[in-house]
Parts: C-alpha cells; sequence; structure tokens
C-alpha cells in the first residue's frame, strides 16, 4: 500500500515538472528574440518538441525555424516583425492591462499591482528597471511554471500545507490572469498577417492553458477588446538594451528539466 502511494505521488510529481516545463519553455516565445540566445531556447524547445505533441509536425518545424532564424540573417526581420506585432500601441498587446476588462475597474494599474502581489507573495523580485512589466505575457508564464515547480517540489518533500498554498496559489493565478490568455492572441495574430511561427506559438499557449484551466477546473473570464494602454509609451527602448531578462527574477531556473527537482527547500 505504501509502495502504491509513494508511486502516485512520483506520478504525480513528474506530471507536475511536465507541466512546469512546458510553461517554462513558451515564455520566451513570446519575449522579444534578443541575438545570443538561441541556443539555451533551441535545447529546451527540442526537448519540448520531442516529448510532447509530437503529431504536430508543421508547428514543430515553424518554432525550430523560429529559433534557428534567431542569430542568422533571419533574425532582424524576426525583431521587426515582433516590434511591429507586439511593441507599442498594437491590436496584438502582451500586456494584459491593456485589454478591456482586463482586470479591476480601477483599471491598469490595479490589475499591475494585483499580478505584482502574486510574486511579490512568493518572494519574487519585481524590478522597476526590469525590460518588461510584470502584465507581460512571458513574465507571467515564467511566474506560473515556477509556481509548477514549487507545487512539485512541495508535493516530494510530503508538505501537505506548502503544496496547498501553492496549488490554491496556482489556481488563482490562472483564472484572474494567465488562464485569461487563451484565444486572446491567436485570432488577431491571424487579422493582423502575423508572419510564423507566432501564430503557431499562440495556438500551442491556447492548448496549454486550456489544459491547466481543466486541471485546475477554473474557467476564466475572457480578455476584451484591446484599449489604450495609458501604461505603454509609444517610445519605447528597444528590449535588446535591457538587461536580457525578464521581470520575474526568483535566482535560479523558471522550470527545471523533466524528471529533476529543484535545488534548496523550494518551499512557500
Amino acid at each position: 500500500m505504501r509502495v502504491e502511494a509513494r508511486d502516485d505521488s512520483s506520478m504525480q510529481v513528474q506530471a507536475m515538472l511536465d507541466r512546469s516545463y512546458r510553461c517554462g519553455t513558451l515564455a520566451p516565445l513570446f519575449a522579444y528574440p534578443e541575438p545570443g540566445q538561441s541556443e539555451a531556447l533551441y535545447r529546451s524547445l527540442a526537448t519540448f518538441m520531442t516529448r510532447w505533441d509530437a503529431e504536430e509536425g508543421e508547428a514543430r518545424r515553424a518554432l525550430a525555424a523560429f529559433v534557428s532564424a534567431w542569430d542568422d540573417g533571419e533574425g532582424e526581420a524576426l525583431r521587426a516583425e515582433y516590434a511591429r506585432l507586439f511593441l507599442g500601441r498594437t491590436p496584438c498587446p502582451l500586456h494584459s492591462a491593456a485589454y478591456g476588462s482586463a482586470g479591476m475597474l480601477a483599471g491598469p494599474s490595479a490589475e499591475l499591482a494585483d499580478v505584482s502581489g502574486f510574486y511579490q507573495a512568493f518572494g519574487i523580485d519585481v524590478r522597476e528597471d526590469a525590460p518588461e512589466r510584470p502584465d507581460h505575457l512571458a513574465v507571467q508564464l515564467e511566474f506560473y511554471a515556477t509556481l509548477l515547480a514549487k507545487e512539485a517540489y512541495a508535493c516530494f518533500n510530503g508538505w501537505s500545507e506548502r503544496e496547498s498554498v501553492t496549488r490554491d496559489a496556482a489556481r488563482d493565478f490562472l483564472n484572474d490572469h494567465l488562464g485569461r490568455w487563451q484565444g486572446a492572441l491567436t485570432a488577431r495574430l491571424v487579422r493582423n498577417d502575423a508572419a510564423s511561427p507566432f501564430p503557431e506559438a499562440a495556438r500551442w499557449l491556447d492548448r496549454f492553458l486550456e489544459r491547466e484551466c481543466r486541471v485546475r477546473d477554473v474557467v476564466p473570464r475572457p480578455f476584451g477588446e484591446p484599449v489604450d494602454d495609458h501604461m505603454q509609451s509609444d517610445c519605447l527602448v528597444c528590449p535588446d538594451k535591457g538587461s536580457g531578462k525578464s521581470q520575474v527574477s526568483s535566482g535560479k531556473e523558471s522550470h527545471p528539466y523533466p524528471g529533476s527537482l529543484p535545488e534548496g527547500e523550494g518551499g512557500v
């Protein structure tokens, strides 16, 4: 009986780590494609494509081409397309506060405060000088991947209270913030003739979020149409000038390799 319980727990931990890795691999696909980062992304994406969604050959090829283009001559075109689609006032914003009914009646500031509150509750630094705002999709994906890893680690160690706290936080964050991205980008990217692989990445995001919402038993309220986000300036500093790191920074990998466990206590 104890062996069976231990086996069930191990499978549960592995499943959470797999989901964490999926989420963490998706995050950089929505970040600015800076030069010099393709090698690490390719290793992560190669594992992702090998382990999951093997039947989706077209999407896998598109994302592999995306990575290979990052540092060669096509990288400039990739960065230009990212800027057209996602930077400044755009019909495809990557900041949740830019969408109608995105959060509370108080507007974008309240949305940012609520997202930041989740990060700070888990001791994650929200830096004012970071290249991305806390409500950026890539930052939210990194944070959710971290929550899944923490939940897995608490489960592995039998820390039931910490596991419960982390599980509840992940569910709330998915319901109030990350889960609302499901379907928000794909149609807009298609309408705006987005170049591959951005629509493919958005479709993978939709599938991941649909599965997560089903597992967590939540039905997030969809985003409305993009509105004028007064916190998004038309005069943008190219992300290439920044530190190259996201706003969420815990000093550790945001998603462990499948089959491994985070080092340290990893508690809540």
